[in-house]
């Protein structure tokens, strides 16, 4: 970097340079003129007044140059010392020349500290083979590039950063130093981390349910199936994405119709169709597609080969269905959960607090069952909403909670195509509608609302205030009661909130993990 020094003494040799020349000129000048007649001197005093004329202009460019020359260094300085990210110098043999103030406010060394040392001193020992090669290559190809890798800081921590190199070439092509700009990375780096450990978990989890599931893209090309679909069919996800599917694996014309009447719906579909497996068997197989966020979708399926064939034993027959069914339910809810951990368990616990006030205002068991099993599937519905958004630690902004609001319109869409009774999607639907119509999606109002709605509203908000969540802590029991007394009559109706009181009042409830 070229000193404040070296400036001063660049422009004071130009200023001297320019006033020998001066004298010199004049001194000539002035010797001509005693030798000359008076005509030739006039002519001569004009030649000497265009010289000064030209002399004064380039003085004035000369000063021009000068302050746009130091406003650009002024700039420069300014743009090094300001700058949120680090910026250095190294030269060939690996030693630091320049660190901008930066390196001390991300890593906290002091500016001797850092330069004249190899830069190896602060780099991460698994890194420096990978930085030294870099460091090589851009000194072959003289381009720029770019690397990841960890630095220590003055705490002994070591921070991932992303650094952008370029090469110092000079004017006889060789390359005397390396400039970069880098920026710390580490939040960027540990949010990779928990996203790949979060892949692996929901991978595993997926892995070990005993139901065929495949995700497929807007296209309907696979793109992924779990081992229990590999087993039951034998295909591998490889061989899957190689073949004509449709005409393959799919020989029944009922799933022709199945695949149109998903398509036409835009929602969730439930249909049995025979499928091929690799060694040309034909299985009975029952499957529910689910629309996923840009067009894509989860098939969940299970082989029921054995059910055809024992038709006639319907009692058993209905029971392992039923079964089934609730595994795929437990299978949807897991997915949820796992793109919005911090609500883990929340949907399960709605379900118990939701069921033991139905039995407190003593609803008949049909309607129960019906209420638990809207309770348990209420928030589905979250699975079209971006997991970032769900567990987002800060304050939503107007969109991001226009987003959350879709979830009960999502999960209406998912439910309404199940083989539920019609009041598990209106429940749904309206578990954050409020008596005064203040609610969501609808805008109803009591008289509007189904009871069971009314109950899920009640037992939703309870759960929601007493647990943890990520952009505030758990309020406690006492807090989530008081908000229902106050909205009693006006939010939440009167007698759900009675029988809800009466549970938490007289230890005839309490939450547990699930």
């Amino acid at each position: 970097m070229t000193t404040k020094k070296d400036s001063k003494n660049r422009d004071g040799g130009l200023r001297r340079q320019t006033e020998k020349t001066t004298v010199k000129n004049g001194t000539e000048m002035h010797k001509k003129m005693e030798a000359l007649t008076p005509e030739a001197g006039r002519g001569l005093l004009s030649e000497l007044r265009v010289q000064q004329v030209e002399l004064e202009t380039r003085n004035e460019e000369l000063r021009r140059t000068q302050e746009e020359l130091q406003a650009s260094r002024e700039q420069y300085r300014l743009l090094v010392e300001t700058s949120h990210d680090i910026i250095y110098k190294i030269d060939t043999q690996g030693i630091m020349t320049f660190v901008s103030p930066a390196w001390k406010q991300l890593l906290g060394h002091d500016y001797d500290a850092v330069v004249g040392h190899p830069f190896q001193e602060f780099v991460h020992l698994d890194d420096i083979p990978r930085c030294e090669k870099f460091l090589a290559s851009v000194l072959e190809t003289l381009e720029p590039s770019s690397i990841e890798y960890r630095v220590k800081n003055v705490a002994g921590e070591w921070r991932w950063h992303n650094t952008n190199s370029a090469p110092i070439i000079n004017a006889d092509g060789t390359c005397t130093s390396f400039v970069g700009i880098a920026s710390d990375i580490t939040d960027r780096k540990q949010e990779e981390e928990a996203l790949g450990q979060e892949k692996e978990v929901l991978q595993t989890i997926l892995d070990n349910i005993p139901i065929m599931i495949a995700y497929l893209d807007r296209e309907g090309n696979y793109q992924w199936i779990n081992r229990c679909w590999q087993s039951t069919l034998g295909w591998s996800i490889m061989e899957v994405m190689q073949i004509d599917v449709h005409a393959e694996l799919y020989p029944d014309p009922e799933y022709r119709k199945y695949v149109a009447d998903f398509i036409a719906s835009s929602a969730s579909t439930w249909g049995d169709f025979r499928t091929r497996a690799r060694n040309g068997r034909l299985l009975d197989t029952a499957w529910i597609n689910v629309p996923l966020a840009e067009g894509s979708n989860l098939g969940i399926g299970i082989d029921i080969s054995e059910r055809k064939q024992a038709e006639g034993k319907l009692a058993k027959s209905y029971e392992s269905l039923k079964k089934t069914f609730s595994d795929a339910i437990d299978t949807m809810v897991k997915i949820v959960e796992m793109r919005d951990p911090y609500t883990a368990g929340h949907q399960q616990r709605v379900a118990r607090l939701a069921f033991a006030i139905a039995r407190e205002m003593k609803l008949d068991d049909t309607r129960i069952d019906q209420l638990k099993i809207a309770a348990v599937i209420h928030d589905i519905g979250k699975m079209n909403v971006p997991s970032d958004i769900l567990s987002k630690p800060g304050r939503l902004s107007d969109i991001e909670f226009g987003l959350i609001k879709t979830h009960s319109q999502n999960g209406y869409d998912i439910v309404k195509g199940m083989d539920f009774p019609c009041s598990v999607a209106q429940a749904v639907l309206q578990h954050h509608e409020r008596l005064d119509g203040s609610g969501y999606p609808g805008g109803l109002q009591g008289k509007d609302m189904l009871l069971e709605a009314k109950i899920l509203a009640v037992a939703d908000v309870i759960e929601a205030m007493y647990s943890y969540r990520p952009y505030r802590p758990a309020m406690g029991i006492d807090k989530a009661l008081e908000e229902i007394s106050n909205g009693r009559g006006k939010l939440y109706d009167p007698d759900v909130v009675d029988a809800c009181l009466e549970l938490f009042n007289n230890g005839k409830f309490e939450f547990e993990d699930v």
